[in-house]
């Protein structure tokens, strides 16, 4: 499913193991996540 394969990559990527102490940090590095694929897209 296609949804599945987005949640587990930005999961992989973005939040797995993640080292931020704020939520803030985190929307940060999803907003990039979704910039950078949307570039290479």
């Amino acid at each position: 499913m296609p949804v599945e394969s987005l949640w587990n990559d930005w999961h992989k990527k973005t939040t797995h193991n993640h080292d931020r102490s704020q939520i803030e940090q985190l929307e940060q590095d999803t907003n990039c996540y979704f910039k950078r694929r949307n570039r290479n897209r």
